[in-house]
């Protein structure tokens, strides 16, 4: 037996000088131990190369490995797709899957721990992992895949789309093709890769002398139409198509400002009417979902299969391109 399966909780008390009960209590994240103290026992363990019985009791059964696909709720239509196209290369002798929804705006050590409990293998989230969250699933050896987001973490996967070039993209068809002169971008707060989509978006304005307004949607069941049609907006670019389909519903729910808002033009992000028939059709920012979940997949089976110390995480951007709706 090796040396790193020898590591148990009374050598990571040692090493910490703190009570074996202590560790167990920290490792289980009880609430009675500090968030400092939790952190201190999870490095350590990793340091140490600690790993949970239960890991490597069910390992050593020659299960089926599990993957969950976490996000934050089915009516994410992007999200749901994008499972979909996940799942299509799996290959099911080997692999089963979970998906997972998650409340939080992150996926947090909470949800690692509902991962755990349903013997997770792998994780491919559409949700950005808290420092916390990482740090459990690196005790685990569980492997995590962000998709859709690029953050400041070596310890995970990411793979995302160019959204500097989309907010271009995005730009250039308002303002070039169709002439547009009030703009805003509209979107979420604390999204990571919003910020790359306004600043490309930005970058095309400034070469025209055009202000962008920066409007951040706090309720998305509530977005005032009346005050984009009151500003008089005709080119609208949207964080993303669920954003856009909100608004244009908004507007449709009144004869009034439906007519009103005919003369606005959208451009969202993701292409949702490319997959799904029967959405009405919006100029939208496209990549190629096919490739994204077929490099997801590969990336992640390679991961489940070698020694999760030999493990290299890796990053990888996509290419997009308009879709438009005519």
């Amino acid at each position: 037996m090796s040396l790193v399966k020898q590591v148990g909780l009374k050598e990571i008390a040692y090493a910490l000088n703190v009570s074996t009960n202590t560790v167990s209590r920290a490792l289980r994240d009880c609430d009675d131990i500090s968030e400092e103290t939790k952190q201190k026992v999870r490095i350590k363990a990793i340091e140490m190369g600690y790993s949970p019985n239960n890991v490597e009791e069910y390992v050593k059964k020659g299960m089926k490995r599990n993957i969950a696909f976490v996000g934050n709720g089915f009516v994410n239509q992007y999200y749901m797709v994008m499972c979909n196209e996940l799942i299509s290369f799996l290959d099911t002798e080997k692999y089963d899957f979970n998906v997972v929804i998650s409340k939080n705006e992150y996926l947090n050590s909470n949800d690692m721990k509902r991962c755990i409990l349903q013997r997770i293998d792998g994780i491919i989230t559409f949700m950005e992992p808290t420092p916390e969250a990482c740090e459990i699933a690196k005790l685990y050896g569980i492997p995590v895949m962000l998709i859709g987001r690029h953050i400041s973490n070596n310890s995970i996967d990411q793979i995302y789309t160019d959204d500097y070039l989309g907010g271009q993209l995005a730009g250039q068809y308002l303002i070039e093709t169709l002439g547009c002169k009030r703009l805003t971008y509209l979107t979420f707060e604390n999204v990571e890769c919003s910020s790359r989509r306004y600043y490309g978006f930005l970058s095309i304005s400034q070469k025209y002398n055009l202000p962008v307004d920066l409007i951040y949607v706090k309720d998305k069941n509530n977005i005032d139409v009346d005050d984009l049609i009151s500003k008089q907006y005709d080119g609208i670019f949207c964080f993303s198509d669920e954003l856009a389909y909100l608004l244009l519903y908004k507007a449709s729910c009144n004869e009034e400002k439906d007519e009103n808002f005919k003369n606005v033009h959208l451009v969202g992000y993701d292409a949702l009417a490319h997959r799904i028939r029967g959405l009405k059709r919006i100029t939208s920012i496209n990549s190629n979902y096919h490739d994204i979940a077929k490099y997801a997949i590969e990336t992640m089976c390679k991961h489940l299969s070698c020694p999760k110390d030999e493990i290299e995480y890796e990053e990888k951007c996509f290419p997009v391109k308009l879709y438009r709706r005519h």
